[in-house]
Parts: structure tokens; sequence; C-alpha cells
């Protein structure tokens, strides 16, 4: 497609006077022709009214003081200016690039950049959103923030509340600085006070009474349960386990060893399980774990699940022990170690259930 030279410099030369037209805002007017008179739109809110160019120089040249391009208060922007009675008025940009709004403005925001200063209950949708104020609504884009409490939700990559959550966080990274009642979802999710849940590949709470982290690794500062564990199993006969997050939920991680794999060399492997601390009385206690355990020379996996049975020496102390039921598989089916003791049934070949027991002391912290 041609377009004819002369044609395409008297555009140009239209859109730049329109964009220092629209920056001048010197009466508060909008290039845009949107207007907050109360008279305009029910409750107060800013309302769409397209004008022509020569509406706008008439509505200018009459002192602004009539037509649908007066704005006397949209939104927080760079620039102030006086009204008739000395007060302080607030100017908006709304555009497709860069939008900045105030309190009053109730149109849903859609843009490259937001910025809406003030309480806000209508959407925005960007690649940065911000609000400065409290927030109800949902904000969609790259990087979200809003500055108070939220009842709605977050989805970008980077998601930041300064107040508390009601509502959910969807992104890489997941901060709520107040209290969360919902959900984060996410690599990694920060929370004062959780009342919702937290499911991530690291999760933060400075306390979780009544919420649930669940992740590879889960971080609650008051009220979490950390360990160290020494434990005994059919198939690999020491264990050592840190477990990290709740007494309702944990996770743990660790080292396993054995030193007679197979009468020549030894093995080691690496530990990842899940775990829950059911308690029975003050000293006895239920702890159902599933576990799985991979060797690292013999590329051996076992599936292990066991219902121990806990007593509490002490505050910090105790000892576990319950039966075990392992599903072991070898990559390449080529080996096949014996355990210490099992009774064990070969499904094919690299292919074995085994019936054993686990056993262990645990130190709490």
């Amino acid at each position: 497609m041609f377009i004819n030279r002369g044609k395409s410099k008297g555009l140009a030369a239209l859109l730049f006077s329109t964009i220092l037209f629209c920056l001048s805002a010197a009466e508060g007017t909008s290039c845009f022709g949107l207007s907050d008179d109360p008279h305009k739109g029910q409750g107060g809110g800013a309302v769409f009214t397209p004008v022509s160019d020569e509406s706008l120089v008439r509505n200018r040249e009459s002192g602004g003081n009539r037509g649908p391009a007066r704005i006397s208060e949209l939104a927080e922007t760079t620039a102030d200016s006086e009204g008739d009675d000395g007060a302080k008025k607030k100017h908006s940009i709304y555009s497709v690039f860069v939008n900045v709004v105030s309190e009053d403005f109730r149109v849903p925001l859609f843009g490259f950049v937001n910025i809406a200063r003030g309480d806000h209950n209508l959407p925005q949708f960007g690649l940065a959103n911000w609000n400065t104020g409290t927030f109800g609504s949902a904000q969609v884009g790259l990087l979200n923030t809003t500055g108070g409490d939220t009842r709605g939700a977050q989805t970008g990559l980077v998601n930041t509340i300064r107040g508390g959550l009601n509502g959910a966080q969807v992104g890489l990274v997941n901060t709520a600085a107040g209290q969360l009642s919902g959900a984060q979802v996410g690599l990694a999710n920060i929370t004062k006070e959780l009342r919702g849940v937290q499911v991530g590949l690291i999760n933060y709470a400075d306390s979780a009474e009544k919420g649930l982290p669940m992740g590879l690794i889960s971080i609650v500062r008051h009220g979490g349960y950390r360990a160290l564990e020494l434990s005994f199993a059919e198939t690999m006969p020491l264990n050592m386990t840190f477990k990290i997050g709740l007494e309702k939920f944990y996770t743990s991680w660790g080292i396993a060893y054995d030193p007679d794999v197979d009468e020549t060399k030894a093995a080691f492997g690496f530990i990842y399980g899940a775990g829950s601390i059911i308690p029975v009385t003050e000293e006895f206690f239920i702890n159902p774990e599933l576990n799985n355990t991979t060797t690292f020379e013999l590329k051996q996996h076992f599936v292990s699940f066991s219902p121990q049975v806990g007593y509490k020496l002490g505050s910090h102390l105790s000892i576990v022990a319950g039966p075990s039921l392992s599903y072991m598989y070898v990559d390449d089916g080529s080996h096949n170690t014996n355990p210490v003791f099992t009774l064990g049934k070969e499904l094919s070949n690299g292919h074995s259930l085994l019936f054993g027991v686990k056993a262990g002391i645990r130190l709490q912290f």
C-alpha cells in the first residue's frame, strides 16, 4: 500500500499538534474527551464523550466551563492545577501507552503502564500495573503491585501486595505483606500470615496456624516444623533426612547409604518425601510418610510408604517406627540389589515389591 508523501506529512503534523494539545492540559481538557463532570455521568464518574476538535477549541476559548471536554478532577499525575476556588485539582492521562488516574476514575485500565492512585475496584490490564491504595479487582500483567489491602487477583510474573490479600496470586514470585486468605501459586510465595494455601517451589510464611504451604521447601518462621532424623530401612540401611514445613504437612530431604550393596561396593542415594504428624495423645502420634530414594551409582529407585507410630521422649526428641511398603525399579533392569531384610516379590526384571520395617530417632528444633 502506497501513501502520498504530502498526506503523510499532513497526518504527522496533525498527530504532533494533537499530542502537544493533550500534554498542555492547562484548562483541564483531555484529548480523549473524558469528563468527570458529575452532570455528565452517574455517580460523578468519568465517562467517555466523543467530541470534535472544533468543540474543544470553542470550549477552551469560552473558559472551559461547558462542553464534554471539561475535566475538573480525574487523576493524580505529574502536575496539579488550581481551580477557581484555589483548590488543587488533579489531572489524568488515559492513553493506550501510559494511564495515570485518580481515585474517582471509574473506567478499567488498558495500557502498557497503568498507575491508579488511591482506592480502585476495576480491573487493570497492562505490562505493569500499579495501584497505590486498596484494590478490589484483578491485575493482569508482567508486574503487578498494590499498595494496600487487596480483594481480588493478580496474575503475572511478579505480583506484590503491600497489605493483605483475600483472593489469589498466580505468577513466578508472589508477595503479600499482610494476611493471606486465599492462594499463592508460583515458584516462590511469600506472606506474613498464611490463612490459605501456598503451592510452589519455595514457600515462606511468618505464621501459618490456619494455613497450608505445599512445596519442595516450605519455611514457617513461627510455629513451623523443623527436624533432623536418623533412620534405618530395609532398602537403604542408613538414612539422614531434614524435615521442614508444618506438622500437618512437611517435606523431607536427605541422603541414604548402603555400605554393602552387592558385597563389592557401597551406594549413596538421595531422598525426597513428604509426611504428616497426627497427634493421638500428648506423647503418641501417627506419622505416615511417602518417600522416594534414588541411588546414584546403580540408578535404582525406591518409592516407599511407611505408616509409622511415634512417641515423644521430650519437647525436642522422639522415636518413630512402623511397617514399610516399597516399590523398587531399576532404569536399565540390569541391577537388582538385595535389601537388608524384607518379604519381597519380584514383579518383573528390575521391578520388585518389598515389605519391610522402618525405624528412626528424630530431633526437633
